[in-house]
């Protein structure tokens, strides 16, 4: 998960490879948001499709959607022989940074997509004027706005 080389080893919540069941021809997990499948040392091949939608700036320019199995029946539950990723639409994520001003960030907010998830940052040394109140008022409606501000 993460990084590519980023594993969790230990923890009263890490399963083991030797944990997972035999006798299923995949194991099928969620929560991660970043989609993985493993395999290697592996009885049974865990497949984790990520999710569905982007909840995280460090999935902006992930594709999200799921996954479909092709599984061969057989003994001790089969065989995943194959899988199709299938991607869906999500909703896009923008970072913009403006000056202190609300008609600058007005503006930058109505050339972005309806359903966009912004991050506004705020840059120079001007009064913080912009709020999260001015945020909801001047983004449109179904639009994800936060805050922050850049540090000095």
């Amino acid at each position: 998960m993460g990084t590519p080389e980023f594993i969790f080893t230990q923890g009263s919540d890490v399963i083991r490879a030797s944990d997972l069941p035999a006798g299923f021809a995949a194991v099928l997990s969620g929560h991660i948001h970043r989609g993985q499948r493993l395999s290697c040392g592996l009885r049974v091949p865990v497949f984790y499709p990520g999710s569905v939608e982007r909840t995280s700036f460090a999935e902006r320019h992930e594709t999200k959607g799921y996954l479909v199995l092709r599984i061969r029946p057989g003994a001790a539950g089969g065989r995943v022989e194959g899988y199709d990723f299938h991607s869906l639409p999500a909703r896009p994520m923008f970072r913009i940074t403006v000056e202190a001003s609300a008609s600058v960030l007005r503006q930058r907010l109505a050339a972005l997509p309806a359903d966009a998830i912004v991050r506004v940052r705020v840059s120079g040394n001007a009064t913080p004027s912009i709020t999260s109140a001015l945020l909801r008022e001047l983004a449109p409606a179904g639009m994800n706005v936060d805050l922050a501000w850049e540090r000095s």
